[in-house]
């Protein structure tokens, strides 16, 4: 059994240029950032799913599915920032709800198969 305090964080950026919309966008009737939420939540290893986005309708989305909401400012948002940079400022976020915070789990929207059977595997020893 998984004894560590773990969180998932999602980062789901509103402005994706190749595909508009894309953490939005269904399959199989269900958003991605919906999928990814769900499945952390579904993990028993779980004990918060962060969305770290600058979209309202994404934080909407995702906090009607269970997330919890990290407003990402403009300049961890655009291109030109990269995904540590997102998770590094969500972590202080995650670690003033969670101090005994031990891993993270790290889930993109544009995979949109994994299960919360599929995290807990990975964290098992």
């Amino acid at each position: 059994m998984i004894q560590d305090v773990c969180a998932t964080i999602i980062l789901a950026r509103g402005g994706s240029k190749g595909v508009p919309g894309k953490n939005l966008r269904p399959i199989g009737g269900i958003p991605l950032v919906a999928r990814a939420v769900r499945a952390g939540i579904a993990a028993k290893s779980q004990s918060a799913v962060y969305v770290s986005t600058d979209d309202s309708a994404i934080a909407a989305v995702a906090k009607i599915h269970g997330a919890r909401i990290i407003n990402r400012p403009p300049s961890l948002a655009g291109d030109g920032a990269s995904s540590e940079e997102g998770w590094l400022h969500a972590l202080p976020i995650v670690r003033q709800d969670y101090p005994e915070l031990s891993r993270l789990v790290f889930l993109q929207c544009t995979s949109p198969f994994i299960d919360g059977n599929d995290i807990d595997s990975c964290l098992s020893e």
